[in-house]
């Protein structure tokens, strides 16, 4: 058996909620033990509060289950790991998002699809103007956010680049084993 100092055993480390952590935009840190080489289903979240004002996690994703509920896992795990935790969800209005996710009770939020034809077609002069309209909008949505959690698909992309403007943390989900563009992009 391991002892209790061995580094499979030794606890997280401790958080100060009184000492200052940078920039007041940070309001969670992910703890984990520093000896383990990745994060994992262990690892505990930390709050640490600024001020009186909650936790806001912006989930942005949508378009098909394979992004919708990975979403929707991490938004309820989210809810019972940080009683409290405001929650917004960013999705468009063609994708499975609009139906699936107000029927757990998340509130959703929505932007304009801004697909990227694969080919080369007229279509494709129309993205950058498209893509403008969508960051205006996401940037509306995220304002006041402490990170933003992206799970791929049309939405993702202006949430992220709404967020790198914004100077919002992003944390990118990855489900597939061969990521998507906006994931690609975004990493």
């Amino acid at each position: 058996a391991a002892s209790p100092e061995s580094p499979s055993r030794r606890p997280p480390p401790q958080i100060n909620p009184s000492t200052p952590h940078g920039s007041p935009q940070w309001s969670t840190l992910r703890v984990a033990d520093p000896h383990r080489p990745r994060w994992g289903i262990g690892d505990r979240l930390e709050t640490v509060t600024k001020g009186s004002s909650m936790l806001h996690v912006v989930l942005a994703g949508g378009g098909t289950a394979g992004h919708t509920s990975p979403l929707i896992a991490t938004a309820q795990a989210l809810g019972r790991l940080e009683p409290g935790v405001k929650i917004t969800c960013i999705g468009t209005e063609r994708g499975l998002e609009t139906r699936l996710i107000p029927e757990t009770g998340l509130r959703l939020e929505l932007i304009p699809a801004v697909p990227l034809p694969r080919k080369l077609t007229l279509d494709l002069l129309k993205v950058p103007f498209r893509l403008i309209g969508a960051v205006k909008r996401a940037r509306r949505i995220i304002r006041g956010a402490d990170t933003v959690v992206g799970f791929g698909g049309y939405v993702s992309m202006p949430v992220y680049l709404a967020a790198r403007i914004s100077g919002i943390p992003v944390v990118i989900q990855e489900q597939n084993a061969l990521p998507g563009l906006a994931n690609k992009v975004a990493s």
